[in-house]
């Protein structure tokens, strides 16, 4: 992977994980959103002693008072307070309906997650009683991470948006399932990836879990070959990023194919990950591009990548 200078590629927009970004929307926007960047829901709730839902009555220096708390693991009183440091303050306000994760033995509780982490406000009935029934079911699988592996998956395919990030997060966590992604788990998230009666975004989540197994790889390079020009772009660079990065022929192989037949955002794409290719296929391509294509800005764009690409051997 190293050029003639010694200089390694920059693989960095290469990896799945930054991916994340197609499910990152602004969290105060996205009720219950959790934050890719931060500890999956699991490892949270493992850390607390108490999860409830309350409202926020009063918010001051060094303590936040709430009322109207509804308990969902352990007890706790209808009014109690918590700690809260100056210097970290939550993302809440008076009258704001929030999801605690506490620590201790008493009030004034201690909330176990990071202000960024702390769960957006609930603004209707329906997404705390979504929030109640999944967190309940998480905490029933502490001990069991295949089942709770499936049940992350379940929230990535039928969502919404809230729970799919959730789960995605969950699924993305490389310590905590290592051992649960086995070949089988990968090709069950490369059918639903490659099904295209099932919601974009679900089919883009699975997509990333896939490509972390070989064989999810070979599966989602495989669909791509079928659906060709017609393929996601966002979906397609998942796929291809992950064929590139573990020099898969196929990989290449889908590049040659859609490099003289795709259009819009997908033809971009390959225009800018063909740089990363090693084969004779995608180079003729792109010298073909470089000096027949009708538009300027292709010819441009298939030059730069042509001269990447041989820089980069």
């Amino acid at each position: 992977m190293r050029g003639r200078a010694g200089r390694v590629p920059a693989w960095n927009h290469l990896l799945p994980i930054c991916c994340l970004a197609l499910l990152a929307l602004p969290a105060r926007a996205q009720h219950g959103f959790v934050p890719p960047e931060d500890r999956p829901l699991h490892e949270r709730l493992a850390a607390a002693r108490i999860v409830a839902l309350a409202t926020v009555e009063r918010v001051e220096a060094g303590r936040i008072l709430v009322e109207d708390a509804v308990p969902l693991v352990g007890t706790v009183a209808r009014s109690f307070e918590l700690k809260r440091a100056p210097s970290s303050p939550p993302p809440w306000v008076q009258g704001d309906r929030v999801l605690l994760l506490l620590a201790g033995e008493r009030p004034p509780y201690r909330w176990v997650e990071k202000p960024v982490e702390a769960l957006a406000p609930f603004v209707d009935a329906s997404v705390e009683q979504r929030w109640s029934g999944a967190l309940r079911e998480l905490d029933a699988l502490r001990a069991d991470p295949v089942s709770r592996r499936d049940l992350y998956a379940r929230w990535c395919d039928e969502g919404p948006e809230d729970l799919r990030a959730a789960g995605m997060r969950g699924l993305m966590d490389l310590p905590g399932m290592v051992g649960v992604l086995d070949e089988r788990f990968a090709l069950e998230r490369a059918g639903v990836a490659s099904d295209d009666a099932r919601p974009l975004a679900a089919r883009r989540a699975a997509a990333l879990v896939a490509t972390r197994h070989p064989a999810g790889i070979e599966a989602l390079l495989g669909h791509l070959a079928r659906a060709g020009a017609a393929s996601d772009a966002e979906l397609a660079d998942v796929v291809l990023q992950a064929g590139l990065r573990t020099r898969s022929p196929a990989a290449e192989a889908r590049l040659a194919e859609l490099l003289p037949r795709a259009r819009g955002p997908l033809r971009e794409l390959v225009l800018r990950l063909a740089s990363y290719a090693r084969g004779p296929e995608v180079e003729r391509e792109l010298s073909e591009l470089s000096v027949g294509h009708s538009e300027e800005a292709v010819r441009v764009a298939a030059t730069e990548s042509l001269k990447r690409m041989r820089r980069n051997r």
